[in-house]
């Protein structure tokens, strides 16, 4: 929901979250291996080079419950999925626009998925 508005790097999503670097910068990854956020930009902080992250998609489109995993049908976030798409949707509407909303399917190894 941050990446909603602008990219961040690792460093400001940690303090708006109070989260360690390393564990938002795990998250990061896995969303990058998933092709959910991408680096869109970057800049050098002293010899390190700091990482700027944003969505890749704009709009989602969700299929219907069935294409959902069965542990999701019906749960939480499948309601705050559809409560973001709607507000997106609403936001992308303007005077003789047909908004559209698009998904972009994902597919983690259970490795990846699995809390740790």
């Amino acid at each position: 929901m941050l990446l909603r508005e602008r990219a961040a790097s690792t460093t400001e999503l940690a303090g708006v979250l109070e989260t360690p670097k390393g564990t938002v910068g795990h998250h990061l990854k896995v969303l990058e291996q998933a092709g959910l956020v991408r680096v869109v930009r970057t800049r050098k902080v002293r010899a390190l080079t700091e990482k700027f992250y944003g969505r890749v998609a704009r709009l989602f489109v969700l299929k219907g419950e069935k294409s959902l995993p069965e542990e999701l049908r019906g749960g939480v976030l499948a309601a705050m999925m559809l409560h973001q798409a709607a507000d997106e949707l609403i936001a992308a509407g303007g005077e003789g626009r047909e908004p559209r909303l698009r998904l972009r399917a994902l597919s983690l190894p259970d490795a990846a998925a699995a809390p740790e």
